[in-house]
């Protein structure tokens, strides 16, 4: 019990660090939990390492905020658009048979680092302003 926790623990450490830096945590905090914690419902998995991104997420805004004033009005329909879409896809899970859902799950995962394996560089180029509308949408 304790040799789970420590790593964890380790795991969750180098999850924040790794997320911090260049984002992505959630590939080495939810496997891990995975592995580590084999009975435990897959919707309490995920949850946990939701909460964990969120209040990572929390912290970088808060602390961009105190630098820059943010304006977000703007993006409230999106973040409710968030909001509304966790919560149905958290409601979906429980519908899903956890004997297809967790080999999806590290699959999915795989791919994602494959992708990012394969195009280090997504995301770094500049965006386009996009409408609050359409980023709901």
């Amino acid at each position: 019990m304790i040799s789970t926790m420590a790593f964890l623990l380790a795991a969750a450490f180098l999850a924040g660090f790794i997320d911090a830096i260049v984002g992505g945590g959630g590939l080495i905090q939810l496997p891990a939990m995975m592995i580590m914690l084999p009975n435990l419902p897959l919707q309490l998995i995920l949850g946990t390492n939701k909460v964990a991104s969120a209040c990572g997420t929390l912290c970088a805004v808060w602390r961009y905020q105190k630098s820059l004033k943010i304006n977000v009005r703007p993006y409230i329909p999106a973040i409710i658009a968030a909001f509304i879409g966790s919560f149905f896809g958290a409601a979906a899970t429980s519908y899903l048979s956890p004997h297809f859902m967790k080999p999806m799950v590290l699959w999915l995962l795989i791919g994602v680092w494959l992708f990012f394996l394969i195009k280090p560089n997504f995301g770094s180029a500049q965006a386009r302003v996009v409408s609050p509308k359409r980023i709901v949408f």
